[in-house]
């Protein structure tokens, strides 16, 4: 199967002072269509600085990213807009993916009425994305305080796959849920991922969430992949320091 999304050698510095510091070195990663893979490190080994660049808010000094077998590496702005398309951000903050004044409906509808789609077309997309993340249709007229945590997070993953996006990127998505949620979230991505076809990275500092949600793990640390593998054999035999320190505290938080 083709990868939809491929680094190649990819390298950031950025700037401490008056030096010149590594953020990511030498970055190898590849994601097939319907997989997930799960990206974990400690705060600070460069998790955020590597989405923010497959999203292309920053550049890479080195290296070269491929979606869909083209280098887009060194494209800009007007040339960005059919990747932009493809890609959708889940973050740790559901709220923040929503216009506090305006109800559920509105803002997952949002991307489809800048589309020129008909109200009749809206309308009825947002209740298919309503029912894939099982919530009520009757949440479509709910304003975002007014679900708790957890449907706030699915209304979320509704408003990101409205679109049918091709690459999902989750940022820390359970961290602010408790283990039920936790679980189910995970779970209901899962099902998602693979029953639309779309690639996910899922990056976590919790290898308990990837259980049930990652197809593969790369573990990162000070910038590097330090490991690579299942979710199972990360969880039962971690080989480096990092996969080791994570998989320990995972198992005490359990």
């Amino acid at each position: 199967m083709d990868n939809c999304l491929e680094l190649r050698q990819i390298y950031k510095t950025y700037l401490a002072g008056e030096k010149k510091q590594l953020a990511l070195q030498a970055i190898n990663l590849s994601l097939e269509p319907g997989k997930c893979l799960g990206l974990i490190g400690e705060s600070g080994c460069g998790k955020t600085t590597l989405l923010k660049l497959i999203a292309r808010l920053i550049n890479a000094d080195s290296g070269e990213i491929y979606w869909q077998g083209e280098n887009i590496t060194t494209w800009r702005k007007k040339k960005l807009r059919p990747f932009y398309n493809d890609l959708r951000f889940i973050g740790q903050n559901p709220l923040a993916a929503f216009n506090p004044r305006r109800t559920i409906s509105w803002s997952i509808g949002e991307r489809l009425r800048a589309n020129n789609y008909s109200s009749r077309d809206v309308i009825n997309r947002i209740q298919e994305v309503l029912a894939m993340v099982k919530l009520p249709a009757a949440y479509a007229d709910f304003y975002p305080h007014e679900l708790s945590g957890g449907e706030c997070q699915r209304a979320a993953i509704a408003r990101a796959l409205v679109i049918k996006p091709k690459l999902l990127l989750c940022d820390e998505v359970t961290s602010a849920l408790d283990k039920t949620n936790m679980v189910s979230i995970t779970k209901l991505l899962r099902k998602l991922v693979t029953e639309q076809n779309v690639s996910c990275l899922f990056v976590t500092h919790n290898v308990n969430s990837l259980q049930d949600m990652a197809d593969m793990i790369a573990v990162m640390d000070n910038g590097q992949i330090v490991e690579y593998g299942t979710a199972a054999r990360i969880m039962e035999n971690p080989q480096s320091a990092a996969a080791k320190a994570l998989v320990t505290a995972a198992k005490i938080l359990k």
